[in-house]
């Protein structure tokens, strides 16, 4: 494994996106883990907005050791467990719905350093503006977003893809991962 350079992430708010398994999740794990092994623990909350593995896709970041403020919920994945298109915008909305009481402890931990994996989950159901005032509020930010075509054209989708765009415009540095 290489090492990380976490002097690339200090300071400056960095999100990579993509598609599907291209290694979102594995590199914003390894910056994390970077910055726990660096003395950063205490200033670090992660927000795990992800579901857990649904046929091969999503999954939890792995909790380094130290004293970070690690929250997550139960979030489902609604474009790959719902039947129906009106049962996927529902369980978007419950996401969402318990993402914003992630994003308020969050708040009150009021901590520089924020890592988030998954954003665009929150985005399937919410304008996302609580989740960019947090990101403006943090003095570094490592987060990784879906972008992509795996997904059939919806409602759902169609609303994701906008407010991604806009979310990006919250960031010092956006990293393509086709």
């Amino acid at each position: 494994m290489t090492a990380v350079d976490i002097s690339k992430y200090l300071g400056r708010k960095t999100i990579f996106v993509g598609r599907l398994n291209c290694g979102k999740t594995r590199r914003t794990a390894k910056i994390l883990e970077a910055l726990a092994k660096a003395g950063f623990s205490r200033r670090i909350t992660v927000l795990d907005l992800a579901p857990e593995t649904v046929r091969g896709a999503g999954g939890k970041l792995a909790r380094p050791d130290g004293d970070i403020a690690y929250l997550t919920a139960a979030i489902a994945a609604p474009r790959l467990t719902a039947k129906t298109e009106q049962e996927a915008n529902a369980l978007a909305l419950a996401n969402a719905r318990a993402i914003d009481a992630l994003i308020t402890r969050a708040f009150e931990l009021n901590r520089p350093i924020l890592v988030i994996n998954d954003a665009t989950l929150y985005l399937q159901a919410s304008p996302g503006d609580r989740l960019i005032d947090l990101i403006g509020r943090a003095s570094t930010v490592v987060a990784n977003a879906y972008r992509g075509t795996d997904f059939p054209d919806s409602e759902l989708t169609a609303g994701e893809r906008r407010r991604t765009r806009r979310l990006l415009r919250a960031f010092d540095k956006v990293v393509e991962k086709f």
